[in-house]
């Protein structure tokens, strides 16, 4: 329910101050953006034990996403491989993981949705995210 909240109060997001859709107002954020700590703040920030539970919830649920993935991938079921990624892209999106969101849909669109490089990619989101998040709650 929080993360609803977040994302419905962080939607409106626009650096550059002109009418976007929701989806592309996504993307417009910096890329080499991790963690949207704005949007942790905005909803009372990591002194607040609910968003920490909740935050530490998600980042505890990726390995299973990982594993998930790469299942999916190895079968070459690319219904459930669509779904997993929509899935991790929205739930990462909403709680503020930007670079495991772009990283999920970037695959999520892909051509070739079998190619190891994307999950690579994926890869690399979550490690930065995950060491950025240890950080931040120190």
């Amino acid at each position: 329910m929080i993360c609803i909240f977040i994302d419905l109060l962080l939607s409106d997001w626009n650096p550059k101050n002109r009418p976007v859709t929701k989806s592309e107002n996504f993307y417009i954020m910096p890329p080499d953006l991790l963690i949207a700590t704005k949007r942790i703040e905005a909803i009372g920030g990591l002194k607040n034990p609910e968003v920490q539970r909740i935050l530490g919830d998600f980042v505890t649920e990726l390995p299973g996403y990982v594993f998930l993935l790469e299942s999916h991938r190895k079968q070459q079921n690319h219904r459930d491989l669509s779904d997993t990624l929509h899935r991790l892209k929205g739930a990462a999106r909403t709680c503020g993981f930007i670079a495991i969101a772009k990283a999920a849909g970037d695959w999520h669109d892909a051509d070739g949705p079998f190619e190891s490089e994307l999950l690579a990619n994926l890869r690399t989101a979550i490690n930065g995210s995950i060491s950025e998040w240890s950080s931040l709650i120190g």
